[in-house]
Parts: C-alpha cells; structure tokens; sequence
C-alpha cells in the first residue's frame, strides 16, 4: 500500500479497505453518496479489491447476501449516510438470520452535524441494533488518532463477521470535509512510522485464531514460531477463571523461564513461590531507568484483561515485535493496539498444547 494520499480522509479510507483484503474480504457492493467519497476513492485505488456498483442500497445489500451465500466468503458493503444506511435493514436481517457473514461500512456526518437538521442527517448510531454481531462508531479521521487503531478496529469486526455466530457488522465512519481526494500537500510518512512492519508484510495486524477445544497444527506451528523467534519475553497474566489455568500458566512459565506479570485479578500474586513471578511489577514499572533498561521483544498475555494503566504503558512504549493474545472468547482486549497474533482458547487448553512443542 502507497503510504502517500491526498488526505487523511483518503489514507483511512485506504487503510481500511487494505485490511478488510488482508483478512480476506475480496468483494466490495457500492451504492454512490458524496459523504462516502473517500471510501468509494480509497477502494477505486486498489486494484486487488473486487467492486460491485448499484444506484439502489436495498437491492446491493440483498445482492451482497446472495454473494456472502454463493461464495462463503464476507463482503463489504459501503453507503452513504442518512436514509441510505436504513434501506440495508432488510438485508442485514437476512443476513443475520442465515449467519451470512458482512461488513457494512457506512458514511456519517461528524459530530457538529449531528442533531442539528443538515442535510441526509440521520442517527445512525447503533441503528442496526442487535442485528448486527459488531459495531464502532469510527471518528472521524485524524492525526491525533494512531493508525492502529483503524486497522485493529477492521480485524475485530472481521472476526466477529465470521465468529461461532456469523452475520453482519457495522462500522460507521464519520467524515470531514473535503470528501474528494484534495490534495493538502501533508506527508504522512511519520504518522505510519508505527506500521512499518504492515506496509512491508501482506498479513492483517492482528491476525485472530481460534482454538477453544484443540490447536489445529498450522496455527500451533505459527504460535511455536512467534514464541521461538522472542529473545526476551514476558507472561502478562489477567484475570484466570480456574485453578487449572493457574497451574497451566506456571507450567508453562517454567518452560518458557520467562519472568511472569500476574495482575491483581489473576489469583498468581500470592501463594506462589516460583522465582519468575513478578507479584508488584505494577510499582516496578514506576521507574523510569527499569523501563529503558528492561528488553522486552515479545510478549505472552493470557488471561482477561490488565488492569495496571503502567503495563499498557510499557508495552505502547516498548512496542514489542510479538505480541500474542490469548482469550477465552471473541471480544477485543487490545487498548494499546499492539496485539499480533490473537487466540481464541481456553488457556489450560492453550498452555497443554503449545508446552510439547517448547
């Protein structure tokens, strides 16, 4: 993907629908709108991307069921704003009925315009409700907002897309003028400095896996790689639901001997006599002099979530080049937006499987 773009409308256009295709949604269904000009740019850029255009928005959503149906693959949906988005419903419905997996990408106006009577303004805001298995309300594009946070967003509703209940989601993206592809003479190399990883790779940034009753060999393979190619690691355990998750992470912390930040919530802090637990790395990670000196490539996080704002800290700071997550369910649980390879498991399960392979 080119990293220059007329705008900052143009290149999270650009990033979204590159990411929507590195996680395999090939085929895009179009109704045209000027509110959703970046998007509509964005997708006629890419080349690789399949496009499908329709003047009506209830008959190109119905048109995307039938695709979703015939190919078992999601497609992407991408309409203007105001009534144009209500005129998805049926389809979405049957979507969701059938568990046909879609990505409804919808253009908004930003705030200020909200509620305030503008033109093809309507409240898209969750308008799909339960129907839909995933939905974001993405603001409108700007610096002061990480690029990662787009293309996180885009895995999430890809795997919710296609999670054990498959069916629609939707992200509604709000714009700014100028919708066209003026050009504001802005380089936006420094602002992508953090991607540098994904522009040179062809993967998703966060690839999810699913593994709840076994690993299959090829995600297994790729876990025992990720783990293999870390100097120097570190277990960040959350919340742990059993004793048979705690006994399994120790276990697994002996093989790997790397050192263990359990959080308050993971039932590891105390009781445990292991020398690679951490019990008050929270306060540890109060010194400046211990953060730049510790090297950390590559983290394990496994359990619920870190409550310790220090531990998310470190790791927006240490940007690890491995950052592999381990949940029990399909929910996101990535605030710093640096996870890389997702696993859907149970974590004894998790920690049994991977131990032979070490």
């Amino acid at each position: 993907m080119p990293v220059n773009s007329p705008n900052i409308n143009i290149l999270w256009s650009r990033l979204i629908i590159e990411e929507l295709l590195r996680n395999g949604v090939e085929y895009f269904c179009l109704a045209s709108g000027s509110r959703s000009a970046p998007l509509a740019v964005a997708l006629s850029q890419t080349p690789q991307a399949k496009s499908f255009i329709h003047y009506d928005e209830r008959g190109l959503g119905f048109h995307a069921v039938g695709y979703a149906a015939a190919a078992r693959k999601p497609a992407a949906l991408i309409t203007t704003s105001g009534t144009a988005v209500a005129n998805l419903f049926p389809a979405l419905i049957e979507a969701g009925k059938k568990k046909l997996p879609l990505i409804v990408l919808t253009a908004d106006r930003p705030p200020e315009l909200r509620h305030t009577g503008a033109n093809q303004t309507i409240d898209q805001v969750k308008m799909f409700g339960d129907t839909v298995r995933f939905y974001f309300d993405m603001p409108c594009p700007t610096e002061d907002i990480p690029p990662e946070v787009v293309l996180t967003t885009i895995d999430q509703a890809v795997f919710r897309a296609r999670g054990e209940l498959p069916g629609p989601v939707h992200i509604n993206c709000m714009f700014r003028e100028p919708l066209a592809p003026v050009e504001t003479r802005r380089s936006f190399r420094q602002y992508l400095k953090p991607l540098k990883s994904w522009l040179a790779a062809g993967d998703a940034y966060t690839r999810y896996r699913r593994g709840e009753t076994h690993l299959p060999e090829p995600v297994l393979e790729e876990i025992l790689t990720a783990l293999g190619g870390i100097q120097n690691g570190v277990i960040a355990v959350g919340k742990l639901s059993s004793s048979e998750d705690e006994n399994a992470v120790l276990a697994l912390s002996q093989q790997l001997n790397w050192p263990v930040f359990p959080d308050i919530s993971s039932g590891l802090r105390l009781g445990h006599p292991e020398e690679n637990i951490i019990p008050h790395f929270d306060q540890i990670l109060l010194s400046e002099k211990f953060i730049e000196q510790l090297p950390v490539d590559g983290v394990l996080q496994v359990g619920g979530r870190m409550t310790s704002k220090r531990w998310t800290d470190l790791i927006k700071k240490k940007q690890p080049r491995h950052h592999i997550m381990v949940l029990n369910h399909p929910l996101r649980n990535d605030p710093a937006h640096t996870v890389s390879l997702r696993i859907q498991s149970g974590i004894a399960s998790f920690c049994s499987a991977i131990i032979p392979g070490l």
